[in-house]
């Protein structure tokens, strides 16, 4: 039972009555009764039901949030459902590729049988290098989509000719005020129900489908009008966002940002390039790298999706790798706690800020209240919420 506010004011009207009438009765039937035990008669009368008053409260909070949970259970559930009927909702689409990976392999495979013969017709210096360039392009080659991604491949190219690409905001708050210091710019797919699809679900066939690049520059995009808004309104919030290797490897889109319009000098000091381990330390072992151009020239890194702890430290200071994310349960697991303190150490150490991520209960943020937290991420502090588009 949820009490409102009158519901509240007649409970404690209630039992401020039985004290009252207590110490009545108490002064009309046992006048010799001293009148500071009448009083404490109706103190403790108060007191109890003050205790019932607040139990009854928090039973009725406690339910609210379980009603919540499973309300947002159910729609969870309902949303993994209503996405694998759009799924199986066409069994001819997912058929259709079949026919075509067969033709795809046997080209493949028939070159390599007659290999000798094909280079007669070249020059002989350049025969033996011409052989081992198709096995590499095969070897390379991506393996066929399934049915299934093949129709996630549709969705995002048809989400991208519609403008169905949304950005997300998520803040990155400092301790302790918990006020937000940055906004992470997070890419979702609309569907034309208005259903919501997250990057688990689309990265990884935008990426195979050489897609990622054109969601990227979509989320950079609003992240510059996000940071032009801020400007004009005098507000010293930052932004960080997710960019892909293969993003920052075009040159077309490295001259395009580079060359942008806005203020140069606002868009380095408020907009943060962040990259998975993966990405940024290969991008970091190469001689030339779109990294150490935009180092170069202002720009600063976050690496997240940290798999490995062994991480070089100088390294990311030479890149101007400025934050690194973490997530919090390599502090609280007991495997894993130690080497990520000593990480953490070594990096402030350096003045590389540790923001730790995926924070969702207060009692999570207790367990690591003795780190010295400066930036915090997760649902605790914020959902992702749709940002307004700007100019």
């Amino acid at each position: 039972m949820q009490l409102r506010w009158w519901g509240h004011t007649i409970f404690a009207a209630g039992y401020c009555s039985v004290a009252a009438v207590t110490v009545l009765l108490l002064a009309v039937f046992r006048p010799q009764t001293d009148a500071v035990v009448m009083v404490l008669a109706g103190a403790v009368v108060v007191l109890a039901g003050g205790l019932i008053h607040e139990v009854v409260t928090r039973r009725a909070n406690e339910q609210k949030l379980f009603e919540r949970q499973a309300r947002l259970r159910q729609a969870y559930e309902d949303l993994v459902d209503m996405f694998l009927k759009l799924k199986a909702s066409k069994p001819k689409v997912a058929a259709a590729p079949k026919p075509e990976i067969k033709p795809e392999i046997k080209p493949e495979a028939d070159p390599v049988a007659p290999a000798a013969p094909v280079p007669a017709p070249a020059p002989p210096p350049e025969s033996p290098p011409r052989k081992p360039a198709p096995r590499m392009a095969r070897l390379q080659t991506p393996p066929p989509l399934s049915p299934a991604d093949a129709e996630t491949a549709t969705m995002i190219r048809e989400a991208l000719a519609e403008e169905r690409v949304e950005a997300f905001l998520q803040p990155i708050v400092g301790l302790p005020g918990r006020k937000p210091r940055f906004f992470e710019v997070l890419s979702r797919i609309r569907l034309p129900n208005d259903t919501l699809v997250l990057p688990n679900q689309f990265l990884a066939v935008a990426e195979h489908e050489k897609l990622l690049s054109a969601i990227d520059e979509i989320c950079l995009a609003r992240a510059a009008g996000m940071i032009r808004e801020t400007d004009r309104h005098k507000h010293a919030i930052g932004f960080f966002c997710n960019v892909s290797a293969l993003t920052l490897g075009a040159g077309p889109f490295l001259d395009r940002f580079l060359g942008g319009g806005g203020d140069p000098q606002s868009l380095r000091s408020k907009l943060v390039i962040e990259m998975s381990q993966r990405d940024l330390v290969a991008e970091m072992a190469s001689s030339v790298s779109a990294v150490t151009e935009l180092s170069g020239v202002g720009f600063h890194f976050s690496m997240d999706r940290v798999e490995a702890l062994d991480i070089d430290v100088p390294a990311l200071l030479s890149h101007s790798v400025k934050y690194l994310k973490l997530n919090c349960s390599l502090f609280i697991q007991p495997d894993t706690r130690n080497a990520a303190m000593s990480l953490k150490h070594r990096l402030e150490e350096q003045s590389i800020c540790v923001i730790l991520e995926k924070l969702e209960t207060e009692r999570q943020l207790l367990d690591l209240e003795d780190l010295g937290l400066d930036l915090v991420q997760g649902y605790l502090f914020g959902e992702p919420r749709l940002s307004r588009r700007t100019s």
